[in-house]
């Protein structure tokens, strides 16, 4: 009796963190999310999308072009990867708190990415919201 509440226990533990880890990425995904480098006078914008890629917008970068490059979401860590000059992947613990989406740096070697991606980001909305 004791071995199938501990198998019914696990299993609703399990289902439990699935079920949190799919909320925050339905939280995530098709939102498009902001944040500005005053230092610098730049604002970023970043949409991530149902099809694992996100869209990274900024005006200095590619003419103001937007760059469309794949993700990977494990649980509330997201890797993004190997791309121009960062020659590795980072990975970011990330919450969302209301219009906030807050990046805490987990492992990135490359600091350029590092001070756009880590921090706060805004969401901005749309007249739906």
């Amino acid at each position: 009796m004791r071995r199938i509440l501990v198998i019914i226990v696990t299993v609703l533990l399990v289902s439990t963190l699935y079920s949190q880890n799919k909320d925050l990425q339905s939280e995530l995904v098709n939102r498009p999310w902001s944040k500005t480098d005053t230092s610098r006078s730049i604002t970023f914008s970043l949409t991530f999308n149902t099809d694992s890629t996100f869209s990274f917008f900024t005006p200095t970068a590619n003419n103001g072009d937007t760059v469309k490059v794949n993700y990977q979401i494990d649980e509330s860590v997201i890797t993004f990867p190997a791309l121009g000059d960062c020659q590795v992947e980072g990975k970011y613990k990330f919450t969302i708190n209301g219009d906030e989406l807050i990046f805490q740096v987990q492992n990135d070697l490359c600091e350029g990415r590092k001070d756009v991606v880590n921090g706060t980001w805004k969401l901005i909305k749309t007249k739906n919201e």
